[in-house]
C-alpha cells in the first residue's frame, strides 16, 4: 500500500498535500522558511492537516470532505516536526508523518 499526505521527497512551497483513507505520507521535507501546504480531501469522511512542533500546535486547517482544498501557510525553522490530523482516533490510526525542515 502506498501512504502519501502530503506527497514528495524535498517539495517546493506550496507542497501538495492529496489524501485518503488508504494513503498517507510518513516523512516530508522542505527548506527553512515559508512553507505552504495545500491539502486536497478525495475521500468523503473528513480529515484536516496540522503542524506541530513537540506538544506546540503551529498551524490547522479547517475540517474538510470530499472534493475541498485548504491551504496551511507557516514559517518554520530548521527542526523536526509532526503533520497529522486532529480529528479524534486519526492520528492513533495512523494519520501522521515527520516533517524535516533543513537549514
Amino acid at each position: 500500500m502506498t501512504r502519501r499526505w502530503p506527497s514528495s521527497k524535498r517539495p517546493e512551497p506550496p507542497t501538495r498535500s492529496p489524501t485518503s483513507e488508504a494513503s498517507y505520507a510518513t516523512r516530508l521535507s522542505a527548506g527553512a522558511g515559508r512553507v505552504t501546504f495545500v491539502f486536497t480531501k478525495p475521500a468523503a469522511l473528513g480529515h484536516n492537516f496540522a503542524v506541530r512542533c513537540g506538544k506546540r500546535r503551529l498551524g490547522i486547517t479547517p475540517t474538510i470532505s470530499r472534493g475541498a482544498t485548504r491551504r496551511l501557510t507557516l514559517r518554520l525553522t530548521a527542526a523536526r516536526y509532526t503533520f497529522y490530523c486532529v480529528v479524534p482516533g486519526h492520528e492513533a490510526s495512523g494519520m501522521k508523518g515527520m516533517l524535516v525542515i533543513a537549514r
